[in-house]
């Protein structure tokens, strides 16, 4: 079975990484059959002999001891992947065309409090559910119109996340063939 890592601040400002580097990089520390999808720190690997927090942390500490940089790290298995993606809380009807969904990862299931503080950005343009480590961000228009960003989800919930469009998780699970 595969695993996931979603890899926070890849190639975004100074933090430029080569994928052949990134893969270099945890084969060298024992994950097998590493691959990256897309340039934004997506990589797949055969499920981690160690548990998903050790593996995290091992993630973690390798790439900003090579590159320099901290790089927050959530995995999650192949089949995790898929449920997420059917399990997406908006229906079809309240996705419009302009609009974008966003999945942010995160490592606890946010608490009463944080999920209070993030829906107080609720508004016409963006709309926020929580399921489980899983923060959905609804943007109904284009970017700009929005004054929503991923930092303040992050300062919102207090804690780190990296955030992936529903179609790059819909094309990982096709490209790599995830199942339940």
């Amino acid at each position: 079975m595969s695993t996931i890592a979603f890899l926070r601040a890849i190639n975004i400002t100074n933090h430029f990484v080569k994928m052949e580097e990134l893969r270099d990089v945890l084969v060298a520390h024992g994950f097998s059959n590493v691959q990256t999808y897309i340039q934004s720190g997506n990589v797949v690997f055969d499920d981690p002999t160690q548990s998903y927090a050790e593996a995290e942390h091992l993630i973690a500490t390798q790439l900003e001891d090579c590159f320099g940089f901290a790089v927050a790290t959530f995995l999650r298995s192949a089949a995790e992947l898929v449920e997420l993606e059917q399990a997406c809380p908006f229906t079809p009807s309240e996705i419009d065309p302009q609009a974008a969904l966003y999945v942010t990862f995160v490592q606890h299931e946010p608490d009463a409090e944080a999920q209070a503080r993030l829906a107080q950005y609720q508004n016409e343009l963006d709309t926020f559910r929580i399921t489980g480590r899983h923060v959905w961000w609804l943007r109904h228009k284009q970017r700009g119109e929005s004054k929503f960003s991923g930092a303040k989800l992050e300062r919102a919930i207090k804690q780190a996340g990296t955030a992936r469009n529903i179609t790059t998780i819909r094309a990982m699970i096709a490209k790599y063939g995830f199942t339940k």
